[in-house]
């Protein structure tokens, strides 16, 4: 009886646990009234595809045309959704997530990037 009682215990930790992640929504997503499965149309809890978050965010040239940053004295060309080193081969997880802080991938290497109008899950 014990351990029936202490996989049960274990359980609904590990339940509530995954559910309180799940709830962490930007409000932005919140307010269009979007539930779990319109960005993982499997039901599985893996992070979206790129042609997930396309089907609203897209299409990805009218992004890559809006996020386009002027050029600087270090860098010619920052646009964010189209990268000198990758092209448009990222994934949009790579800097944007809906259930953590979203962060500038490119800043991983370069720590010097800045994009002022990146969104930000608030």
């Amino acid at each position: 009886m014990m351990f029936n009682k202490l996989t049960l215990s274990i359980c609904i930790i590990i339940l509530m646990l995954s559910t309180a992640y799940a709830k962490d929504m930007s409000q932005h997503h919140k307010k269009m009234e979007l539930s779990c499965k319109d960005c993982h149309a499997s039901g599985q809890k893996v992070i979206p595809t790129k042609e997930a978050c396309l089907t609203c965010h897209g299409p990805l040239d009218e992004l890559r045309d809006a996020a386009k940053q002027p050029e600087s004295e270090l860098f010619r060309d920052t646009n964010p959704h189209y990268s000198l080193h990758y092209g448009d081969g990222l994934e949009c997880s790579a800097c944007h997530s809906e259930h953590k802080p979203a962060k500038i991938y490119c800043n991983t290497c370069h720590h010097n990037f800045e994009y002022p109008d990146f969104p930000t899950n608030k």
